[in-house]
């Protein structure tokens, strides 16, 4: 009885460290500057100091090993066109030009078209010259399918988060049920 009741109780305490709560401890830089809201995302002042780290690091050119989760912290939580210009200047810095460039294709050019200085950037990613026409038409489509797998990858995890609760509480009415059994029985 007591196994099931450790078990039911350790259930309990994974689910805050599966909504994000404890993702901070999992890096010792990281544990510095993230806190979770309520809801298990990041808060925005935090968000704010990790797009200011990694701006840092773009300016100084200097890379920890931990920038990678950095920026799949501010990929995932945020959409401030700003910071993903940041995340894409991180990546196209290390290399990875063809990830810069398809997230600013995705997140940053479709709402920052009319300012010069992130098309301009765009042209550096992409590789274009000042003559090279941009192709909003294809990069509007690219967006759009960003967003519908979004919805995708969101929906499914909300129902994998569902399916969790659904075990945890299957197993506390279980244990609830079979220690009354066993109450009700020692009585007898």
């Amino acid at each position: 009885m007591k196994k099931t009741a450790t078990i039911c109780f350790l259930m309990i305490i994974s689910f805050p460290s599966h909504a994000g709560f404890l993702s901070g401890f999992f890096s010792s830089a990281a544990a510095n500057i993230v806190t979770s809201d309520s809801s298990g995302g990041v808060r925005q002042s935090d968000l704010e100091k990790i797009n200011s780290y990694l701006w840092g690091m773009v300016k100084s050119n200097n890379y920890i090993q931990e920038y990678e989760f950095y920026t799949q912290l501010l990929e995932e939580q945020s959409n401030d066109p700003g910071y993903l210009d940041t995340v894409a200047h991180v990546y196209f810095n290390n290399g990875e030009k063809e990830k810069a460039k398809q997230l600013y294709e995705t997140r940053v050019l479709p709402y920052k078209r009319y300012d010069q200085s992130y098309v301009n950037q765009y042209r550096i990613f992409a590789e274009l010259s000042d003559e090279d026409k941009i192709d909003y038409a294809d990069i509007y489509v690219k967006a759009e399918e960003y967003r519908e797998s979004r919805k995708v990858e969101q929906t499914g995890s909300g129902s994998l988060e569902f399916l969790l609760w659904l075990i945890l509480i299957t197993l506390l009415a279980n244990t609830f049920i079979s220690y009354k059994s066993a109450k009700k029985a020692s009585t007898i």
